[in-house]
């Protein structure tokens, strides 16, 4: 990620740094998580930074490709994990 709609990447990372904190994403075929290391009392401005880069990220367009399954889950195939009643439990 290179920021967010109302931060770029350094003062993202400044506005964590300011606190000792940390940030991470990751993400899988069918999950997404992020977890944060911070004090209690910071924990509004963390969250509030994770709910940014959720809600507002600034991906670069370069790099991005669609999943060769991406159209998958409309069909009710099996393989993307998805049907038409919701998500499968594996």
């Amino acid at each position: 990620m290179s920021g967010t709609a109302h931060y770029d990447f350094q003062a993202l990372y400044n506005e964590i740094e300011s606190v000792g904190a940390k940030i991470g994403f990751s993400s899988g075929t069918l999950t997404s998580a992020f977890s944060t290391h911070s004090l209690t009392e910071d924990l509004d401005l963390i969250m509030g930074l994770v709910a940014e880069c959720l809600r507002h990220p600034n991906l670069p367009r370069k790099g991005i490709q669609p999943s060769k399954n991406a159209n998958a889950h409309r069909s009710g195939d099996p393989r993307s994990g998805y049907s038409r009643h919701g998500i499968h439990a594996f």
